[in-house]
């Protein structure tokens, strides 16, 4: 016979009844819809601006500004990796987000801009 203290719970994480099973399961999905929504969301709300002339502008002044192909040489490590991060967000966040969500419009920017 093993004693159990008090202050244990009777509930252990492996014997949980099945309603809270049910209950956390409902909460994942609902979390993982409510993300997926919101990205989609996202998504199409890039689009909408890479769609008018004026978030073309807005969307290349941002690229220009975390332009990658430019380096630190500072001796402060705090500003370098400031700037790496900066370089990525143009890099991964706009780039890659325009080239998989609307690429021609991509290209129309890099024309009207140059």
């Amino acid at each position: 016979m093993t004693l159990r203290s008090p202050y244990q719970s009777a509930i252990t994480p492996n014997r949980m009844p099945a309603s809270t099973h049910s209950t956390e399961a409902r909460r994942k999905t609902d979390r993982a819809e409510q993300e997926a929504a919101q990205r989609r969301q996202a998504d199409e709300d890039f689009v909408a601006v890479m769609s008018q002339p004026w978030g073309r502008r807005v969307v290349w002044r941002l690229v220009q500004g975390t332009d990658g192909r430019q380096v630190c040489f500072s001796s402060n490590n705090t500003v370098c990796i400031s700037y790496t991060a900066l370089r990525d967000f143009g890099r991964a966040e706009l780039t890659d987000r325009a080239m998989a969500l609307c690429p021609e419009l991509w290209l129309v920017m890099h024309t009207e801009n140059r």
